[in-house]
This record gives C-alpha cells, structure tokens and sequence, in this order.
C-alpha cells in the first residue's frame, strides 16, 4: 500500500504542478486563448495539429476549461476511493488529445504507465474479457502459499527458539517499515517543494513575456506569494537532485521562429537541409505523426529560437552541427531528411544559418504554412566557411 500511495501521489503532484505552471504562467491561460496558439507553436507538430488549430473559438476556450479542471480539480479524487477512477479517465482523455494533437514520444507513455496506478484489479476483471479468469487463478491456493503457513509447533506451543524467531521477525520488519515510511514521507513532503515554489512566484502578463524576450531584465513579476521559506527551502534542496519540477506549457508565445539551415559551393546558390520530423521540405509538408520516438536533434533545435528572441548566444553544440554539416560527416547528415550535396560533385563550401517565423496557413488554401524571413539579425544568424 505504500508504494501505491507513492505511485498515486506522484501522479497528484504532476498533474496539480502542471496546472498550477498553467495558472501562474502566461496570462493567455487565463484569457482562454492559449489553445489558439498552442498547435503551431508546440515543438514537433504534426497533420493533426493543423486542423486542431482551425476549430473555433469557442473550442479552444472549452479546451482551456477543461484542461484546468483535469489539472487542479481532478488531482484531489486520486485519494477518494472509486473518485480515483473519475481521475484515471481525464488524466489519459487529456494525455491522448495531447499526444494526438502533437509528438510528445515517449512521455505520454509515461504517464500513461505512472496513472495505471489509480486503477486496480479490480476495474480491469471488469473491463478485459480475461479479467474473470485471471480472478479465479488469483484466488487459487499455492503450495507456497500453504508452506508459508506452516510453524513449528511443540505440544500445541511454539519452541522457545521459535518465540525468539518470531519475535526478532515481526520486530525488524515493523521497525524497517516504520523507517522506509519515515524516509517516504519526508521525500513527498520534498518533492512537493517545486511545485509551491512555482506557485509563490507569481504571474506574469503577455506584454512582460514578450518585453522579457528583448530585455529579460525588465520583466515586472506581480508576485503572489507564498511564505517566502518554501523558495528558501527549495534553493537548498534542489541542489541534492532529490525531486524536480515537471511544468508543462506554462509560457505560452504566439510565434513559430524556425532555424533554417543551407549549403553552397559558390556563395551564389544555396540549398536548404531539412529537419527529418518537421516542418518537412520547408513549408510544403507538415510533420509526421509520431509514435514513442522523441528525436532529440528537433526537439532540441525548437528551444533555440526562443533561445535567441531573449539575445542568447547559440550553444556550443549548434556549432558543431553547422561545422559537420561542412565537412559533410555521415554520422551527422543521417540525422537530417535529406543532403542538398549527395549527387553533387562540389561539396558546401560554406554553411549558413538563419530564422524565419512560420504560421499554420488558412484551411482551404491547400498548403500547409505560411512563412516569411526575419529582417532583424538575431544570435542564430551565422556563417561558417571551409
């Protein structure tokens, strides 16, 4: 039961610190008008994300009701006995339209995996075909089980040895339970410290979003807080890595900015690589759905816009891909759709990266996305030659 508990209180603390990332993150969650920003600017969208983002105002709105009603209400029927099954159903009706409407890989899977813990056997005797079967295997005696009964009786009592067996027995495993739950509790209480944190920083507005990505040092928080020891506290346990904070869509932005990468050989003529899981053959295919892979490459490649908005400089490890794009490594050109250069005799000399901001395009227009360059020059804008 105890590791139940803790299985169910992970699964609280996740669904409840995602919600309240939601409610004291941007302000368009409380304006109910995330959803109409969230399918083009989510990190590998795909087919279905396209005709997510065309469904009417008053959809998207419903959408954001209902996701703060998963997220703050449901969490607390997880301890109400059979309310638990309520939970179990919104939490992976929520997880399914998310990972539907985008690729998530493998983390829908695991939450998935970590809510199963609201059901028991049960739901499941009821719901599989085989449920009713398994029940009658399960209330079969074993000859294990029998053995595990027998004691060493002497005259109708037990041996003085036995006694002292027993004894030391109960004892050790009431005082190592009594430890193990000691040690669970206070973990809990700890790993609960991110998501208090969270709530004690307070919110912020659209214009100090979009301000914080030119200036970051002018944001203006309007902080509601907390007692300020939950942050305190957390500074000190956070360096120990015993929990971390799971917050999912907190900021919400209105723009897609893109990293578009090319090739030349003469400087005049250039050639786009393009990126294996999005935005395939630049703006005239949308991605591909996709099922527990989470490529890493663009995954990664989406923070670096936003990255670059706030005038950070690009990482180390996007120079190294620009570089071994140049010196065409296969090990590299493998992670990307295609190679501009492999049935050309002159290989890049030069290697360029720059932004452009891409928008999903209007329902019957028969295209996927609209796309224009960025005039102003940002920290992913570079140039490396042989």
């Amino acid at each position: 039961k105890t590791a139940l508990l803790s299985l169910r209180f992970f699964a609280f603390r996740k669904m409840l610190g995602c919600g309240i990332c939601k409610w004291y993150g941007s302000s368009m969650w409380q304006d109910l008008t995330s959803m109409t920003v969230h399918y083009f600017t989510q990190p590998l969208v795909n087919k279905l994300s396209f005709y997510a983002h065309h469904l009417p105002l008053k959809i998207h709105q419903l959408s954001v009701l209902g996701t703060f009603v998963v997220e703050i209400i449901m969490p607390y029927l997880i301890f109400v006995p059979y309310c638990q099954y309520m939970a179990w159903f919104s939490f992976n009706a929520l997880n399914l339209a998310i990972n539907t409407t985008g690729n998530y890989g493998f983390i829908g899977f695991l939450n998935t995996s970590e809510n199963l813990s609201l059901t028991d056997d049960g739901l499941w005797q009821r719901v599989l075909w085989f449920g009713g079967r398994m029940s009658l295997l399960s209330q079969a005696p074993s000859l294990s089980t029998k053995a595990s009964h027998t004691v060493n009786y002497s005259n109708g009592l037990l041996s003085d040895k036995s006694w002292i067996t027993f004894l030391c027995r109960t004892t050790g495993c009431a005082v190592m339970r009594m430890i193990v739950a000691m040690v669970l509790v206070v973990y809990l209480a700890v790993s609960s410290i991110p998501t208090l944190s969270r709530a004690s920083k307070g919110k912020f507005t659209m214009n100090d979003f979009i301000e914080a990505q030119i200036v970051p040092q002018y944001v203006q928080m309007r902080l509601q807080k907390l007692p300020p020891k939950i942050n305190q506290l957390y500074k000190r346990v956070h360096s120990l890595r015993l929990c971390n904070y799971q917050g999912k869509f907190g900021g919400m932005h209105n723009y897609r900015w893109e990293c578009i990468i090319e090739g030349s050989s003469d400087g005049q003529m250039w050639r786009q690589y393009h990126w294996k899981y999005k935005l395939i053959k630049g703006q005239n295919e949308c991605g591909r759905i996709l099922a527990l892979h989470l490529p890493r490459l663009d995954w990664r490649v989406w923070f670096l816009p936003l990255h670059a908005r706030r005038g950070g400089e690009s990482p180390e490890w996007y120079y190294a891909l620009l570089e071994k794009l140049l010196l065409q490594q296969p090990e590299v050109l493998s992670l990307l759709a295609d190679d501009p250069f492999a049935t050309d005799d002159h290989p890049p000399q030069l290697i360029r990266s720059r932004v452009e901001e891409f928008t999903f395009a209007q329902k019957d227009s028969h295209r996927w996305w609209d796309s224009r360059e960025i005039r102003q020059e940002t920290p992913l804008d570079l140039l490396i030659s042989r």
